[in-house]
Formats: structure tokens, sequence, C-alpha cells
């Protein structure tokens, strides 16, 4: 869309941390006559598609989801970060990391507003390394509900991953960042997805630095790739049609494969011997 584009370009700012900041007409003052060109967009994007509910997480994704439920003549719903007393009944939940403010949040929806009758549209303000998108598509697949589409106004792009996958057409049919290690998101991936996995130890890229600091510290490097977190990276599945295209995208190493759930999480040695995944790192699990 040019003109958030442009207004990008005009009124965006980079702050240290790679942060973006548009909170001039975006997300904290609001230009409300922008807000209904993007989500008129939003409605030519997914024209044709039955779209009972909006879904985004609070709060600067509101404005934006508000104006496009609008659009589209259906009510949204917030995910909370925080349970109030008046929410009843149970509730659906996801940890993430903002990096915004540098902390772990829960992500949280009343089971009276969301179930597994729902076609839901998740629509946010800004998505930097996917932790809210991830979060939300978790509760959408824990109510049994079904995800419609993605819609966000603003995506940072720079690493480009998105970019690649986009243009070889291949969509993973799960996704998350390597913030807490490899060995704790694939085992989320995993119970979410009521799956097992195999990872190929020989199969892990490991880079030429991390392998020369792991060796000076009498560190197995292995060990170090399995539970280091902040990567900078996507783990991502796809399809298994979609193998020979994912392989033939640079910088981007298929390290594994994923099982039935009865077969369990699984570290593949180099002498073929099989041991149990364990999250090392901060475990997202343990408070599931």
């Amino acid at each position: 869309m040019e003109l958030l584009k442009e207004r990008i370009r005009k009124e965006g700012k980079i702050l240290p941390g790679n942060i973006v900041k548009v909170d001039g007409f975006l997300n904290h003052r609001i230009d409300v006559p922008l807000m209904e060109q993007i989500a008129q967009e939003f409605r030519r994007v997914f024209a044709g598609k039955d779209i009972p509910l909006v879904l985004t997480a609070e709060a600067s994704g509101i404005a934006l989801a508000t104006i496009c439920a609008q659009a589209f003549g259906v009510p949204m719903v917030f995910a909370k970060k925080a349970k109030s007393d008046n929410i009843e009944g149970g509730l659906y939940q996801s940890d993430i990391l903002s990096y915004t403010y540098k902390k772990k949040v829960t992500l949280l929806v009343s089971k009276e507003w969301l179930s597994a009758s729902d076609k839901v549209l998740i629509i946010d303000d800004f998505m930097a390394r996917g932790e809210a998108m991830r979060g939300l598509c978790d509760i959408v697949r824990e109510a049994g509900a079904e995800l419609v589409g993605i819609g966000v106004a603003v995506e940072k792009g720079f690493q480009h991953g998105g970019d690649r996958l986009r243009e070889a057409g291949i969509r993973p049919t799960a996704m998350m960042d390597i913030s807490d290690g490899l060995s704790s998101e694939i085992m989320h991936i995993c119970r979410r997805s009521q799956t097992g996995c195999r990872l190929y130890e020989e199969r892990i890229p490991i880079d030429y630095q991390t392998a020369i600091t792991a060796e000076e510290f009498n560190f197995n490097v292995y060990t170090a790739a399995l539970n280091g977190g902040e990567d900078y990276e996507l783990l991502f599945t796809v399809p298994l049609t979609d193998h020979e295209r994912v392989s033939a995208i640079d910088d981007v190493k298929v390290i594994g494969h994923i099982t039935r759930a009865e077969l369990g999480t699984k570290l593949v040695t180099r002498d073929g011997n099989e041991f149990d995944l364990k999250a090392q790192g901060w475990n997202p699990l343990a408070a599931e």
C-alpha cells in the first residue's frame, strides 16, 4: 500500500535496537482516515473469504483491528496480557516474548469469545519477529478454530526471510523465531501441533565463530546450538511437497522432519542414536 509506505518514509524513525517508530500515525497517535484505508485494503485482499471474527493482541493492535472489524462488519476480540476479574470461565493462553519491552508476557483470550466453530482473521499493526503473531496463532489452534488469514500493516523485513518464502511460493505450516533455543522452540511447535520430530545433529548449521568460541571454552558446540537463544533465525515447517523448493533457497537449512506424536521429539546423532530433546533454555512448556 503506497500511501502507508510513503508515511513510513516521511515520518518513521529507526531507534537503537532496530525498533521502528511509527507512533505518530499508527500505534500511539492514530490517523483514523489512514487506518480506514488500510482496512479497505485488507478487505480487498481477503475478498471472498468467510470472516466472522477479527483477532488481535493488546494494546497497539486494537485500533487497526477495530477499524478492520468494522469494515468487515464483524466483531473484534483482542488477547489480553493480564487476567482481569471480569473474565469468566476458561482461558486460551500463549507465552510470547515482547522485544519492545524485553520481557515475556502471556496472551489471554476467554473461551467465551473464541470457539472451534469460529473462522478467524488475525490483524496487527506491526510484525517484528513474529512473536505476537505466533502467540495468536497458538490460541486459534488451541481453540480448534480455523485461521482464515493474517493481516499486518507493517512488517520489519530486515532479514528478508518472509520475502524468500513468498517468492518461492512456500507457505509454512508452523513458524517461530529461535529466541529460547532450537530445542525449546521445536518442542513448542510439536506440542502445539500435536506431533513429534526428528532433528539431525549433522544438519544443524554451525557458524564458524560459534565453533571457535565453543572450542575455546571446551563447550559442546551442538549443545550451544540447541539451547542458545536470541539467534535472530526462523524455525519453520513446510509440507513434504515443498521440500525440494525450500531446500533450494539460500540460507535455508533442512534440519529434520515432523513425525507422529507418539514417536516423540528426538535428536538423531551422527552415529544414528536417538535422544530425547530437552528444553535447557527458558522453557515455554513449563507453564502449560
